[in-house]
């Protein structure tokens, strides 16, 4: 494996430092072609120490005759890799931030005495949300994926992302067992459960305004 891709951030892995700039440059010089540029100030470069040394090098990785600042750690996709290449530092990193989690959560919640919330009271969770003003997690997850499917909607036919969405296998047999949930399984029971027509609702979301409408109208969700 030589290079991460996740939408618009690439993340590549070589051993030699000459491979290194050979890919920058390789980079660099194809994303020039199809009207992209790197933006050097995110660029970094982590170079893990050599065999035999417990420091990395000093070597300087450039792109356009720009030099990448060289960090001893950075995150990507929410993990922390580092010069040391363990995960000790991501694992602290999650715990302050579950910490931090917590605590909001308990200044909002638990100490909060506009809600007056005791771990002894027997509250509903729909009456804690009432209460706090805000929608449960499943709400929230609806709300969005009901916005998406709107938009995947209005997308024009040769958009990846529709025809994904929307493309059935034209031959093959699926295996002989109970089927996987596609995302439009999952969206049709989202339709369902919303009150919202499953054999029409393209119609209703080819019109931003009104499926906007819809979604806000939608209060139980």
């Amino acid at each position: 494996m030589s290079e991460l891709q996740y939408a618009d951030d690439n993340c590549t892995i070589v051993h030699t430092l000459e491979d290194l700039q050979d890919s920058a440059e390789n980079f660099s010089r194809t994303y020039t072609q199809i009207g992209l540029n790197i933006n050097i100030a995110k660029t970094k470069v982590l170079l893990h120490p050599r065999l035999g040394h417990h420091t990395p090098p000093e070597d300087k990785i450039t792109i356009r005759g720009l030099e990448l600042e060289n960090v001893d750690y950075f995150t990507y996709l929410g993990s922390i890799l580092d010069v040391n290449a363990t995960a000790e530092r991501g694992v602290n990193n999650r715990i302050r931030a579950a910490h931090a989690a917590y605590r909001k959560l308990h200044t909002r919640v638990f100490s909060n005495p506009i809600l007056r919330i005791k771990w002894q009271d027997r509250i509903t969770n729909n009456e804690v949300l009432l209460r706090a003003r805000t929608e449960s997690t499943e709400a929230t997850i609806t709300r969005h994926r009901l916005r998406w499917s709107g938009h995947l909607a209005r997308m024009h036919h040769n958009r990846l992302p529709k025809q994904v969405l929307f493309s059935e296998l034209d031959s093959g047999n699926g295996a002989r067992s109970a089927p996987k949930r596609r995302c439009k399984d999952h969206l049709k029971h989202t339709l369902k459960a919303v009150d919202i027509d499953p054999t029409n609702w393209e119609t209703e979301a080819a019109n931003r305004e009104s499926w906007s409408r819809t979604i806000r109208e939608k209060r139980d969700l």
